[in-house]
């Protein structure tokens, strides 16, 4: 079963911990980019994903 748009966005507010601000000022940070699992380039897996748990928590 999929869910919609809204569904989705509603239920992973709750689970996130730092506002999208936050968010972006941590990724910012030297102590952010030195850490984590590296794949190919010199940003982190996770570093990554944190750039993509910003856009849906802006669209709220």
């Amino acid at each position: 079963m999929s869910k919609d748009v809204k569904s989705v966005i509603s239920e992973f507010h709750p689970c996130v911990n730092m506002t999208p601000k936050e968010l972006e000022s941590w990724l910012k940070t030297e102590e952010s980019q030195s850490v984590g699992q590296k794949k190919d380039d010199d940003e982190s897996i996770g570093h990554k994903s944190g750039k993509r748990v910003i856009k849906p928590r802006r669209e709220n």
